[in-house]
């Protein structure tokens, strides 16, 4: 999403389907906005380091960031999310590979991993 000269990372006006534990956690991360460019004298934090890198990230546990990683601990932690994946999304272009959006999945459990949620993923797309 464009604002002013700049391009940054919103969940604004996107879907999600969640349970009743989770219902506010997309509500408050709507209050926030994420770079999509890395800057030298910056270091990246979640969602943009996986915008940036083009490599997926997760936790089995969002408790172990803390607030410099990642913005949304706290609210993540007060609204019962545990585990956590953000994969980037690529727009189909030949001449290179860039990322256009990114897609996060959260449990309320622990997850040592993702492979089935991954998997499910996949097979929808």
């Amino acid at each position: 999403m464009k604002h002013g000269d700049q391009y940054i990372l919103s969940n604004c006006e996107q879907s999600y389907l969640l349970d009743q534990t989770l219902s506010r956690y997309p509500k408050v991360s709507r209050l926030f906005t994420f770079a999509t460019e890395s800057k030298p004298s910056s270091f990246p934090r979640l969602p943009s380091l996986v915008f940036t890198s083009k490599i997926p990230e997760w936790t089995s546990n969002v408790m172990y960031y803390n607030k410099a990683d990642y913005l949304l601990v706290q609210h993540a932690i007060d609204h019962k999310v545990r585990g956590s994946i953000v994969v980037p999304v690529f727009e189909d272009d030949s001449h290179e590979v860039s990322c256009c959006a990114m897609l996060e999945l959260v449990t309320k459990k622990k997850k040592t991993n993702f492979d089935s949620e991954m998997e499910n993923v996949c097979c929808a797309l």
